[in-house]
């Protein structure tokens, strides 16, 4: 019996304007992780990321969506930084 299925597949480029948001380099602190705990436990999704639910109905724009991961990504670096900062500060305490 042959397979009569195909997959199409297409390579998408897209041009955008792009704003760099420039938020680690303006000494940006990102939100407290109790505060980003908080706001998943109330409203089930990360800050400045539309819901499950929003995204279903509206769909999303890919250029935004992917400036909004950009921003995330540099949150998490930046957490990723300061828990680095505070173990080498309770290194040094320890020694």
């Amino acid at each position: 019996m042959k397979n009569d299925k195909k997959i199409f597949t297409c390579l998408v480029l897209l041009v955008l304007s792009i704003e760099l948001s420039g938020q680690a380099q303006v000494n940006y602190d990102p939100k407290p992780l109790e505060e980003v705990q908080n706001h998943i436990k109330e409203h089930g999704h990360l800050p400045n990321i539309p819901s499950a639910k929003e995204m279903e109905e509206n769909g999303i724009q890919l250029g935004e969506m992917n400036m909004k991961f950009l921003g995330k990504i540099e949150e998490l670096t930046l957490y990723v930084i300061q828990q680095q900062k505070e173990i080498e500060s309770l290194k040094t305490k320890i020694k």
